[in-house]
């Protein structure tokens, strides 16, 4: 065998064993994300933090992993735990995909003051002129942070009702529009869509998605509302 057949040999190896490596932290990766969507939110995480330690898988899927730890310290109600992982994204892997997603989410959580959107009162909180409040089902509180990311910085995640909403808008000028989520995962024909209005309630447009491959309310829920995000990036609102 010649010194170039040997110089190859190595290199189709190197290059076989990087992608082995490679589609086997995606599919930890996947495996997570099926884990939190099934309510097994502690494997998830231990999951997530292996891979987040594991240096010999490309660093993309390092990061990756950071920001979904981060999305479940959000629904857990960690808000700084959320930052610590986020941070770490934007700050180590500046250079991947993945630290733009980072960068949105903590620009979103430090609008929020860094605290549960629960915990503050809607009608007691200032608006920035041209706000838009998004309001989510009660059951998936996370939804509205995504939308709201997903609409632009604008876009406020609203803790309430449609109804109270258009009350705070009633009383606030800077309230410009209502986005509304409407998650149905629990009939024969599961959707989810997201309208954008004006606070007396005219709408303006809606954005819609059906498609489903089952798995649970909560994996229904979250397909669609990154369908929805997917969707509404492209849109303005008001319009």
């Amino acid at each position: 065998m010649t010194s170039k057949s040997i110089v190859t040999g190595l290199w189709l190896f190197a290059t076989s064993l990087f992608l082995a490596v490679s589609d086997a932290s995606s599919a930890s990766l996947e495996k997570a994300r099926l884990l939190r969507a099934n309510g097994l939110v502690l494997e998830a995480k231990r999951e997530l933090v292996e891979l987040t330690f594991d240096t010999s898988i490309p660093r993309s899927q390092q990061a990756e992993a950071l920001v979904l730890l981060g999305d479940i310290a959000v629904d857990e109600s960690k808000p700084d735990v959320a930052r610590e992982n986020w941070s770490k994204v934007v700050g180590e892997f500046a250079e991947e995909p993945a630290a733009a997603m980072a960068s949105e989410k903590l620009t979103l959580l430090n609008k929020l003051g860094g605290t549960p959107q629960a915990d503050v009162r809607p009608a007691s909180r200032a608006y920035a002129p041209g706000s838009v409040l998004v309001i989510g089902p009660e059951k998936y509180p996370w939804s509205t942070a995504q939308i709201s990311g997903a609409l632009g910085s604008h876009a406020i995640p609203f803790e309430g009702t449609l109804t109270d909403a258009m009350a705070v808008a009633k009383e606030n000028s800077a309230v410009v529009a209502l986005v509304e989520i409407d998650l149905s995962v629990d009939t024969a024909f599961e959707s989810g869509r997201v309208v954008c209005q004006h606070p007396d309630g005219k709408k303006l447009w809606e954005e819609k998605v059906m498609f489903n491959l089952g798995g649970g309310e909560e994996r229904i829920a979250r397909r669609f509302v990154d369908g929805l995000s997917a969707k509404v990036k492209k849109r303005r609102c008001p319009a």
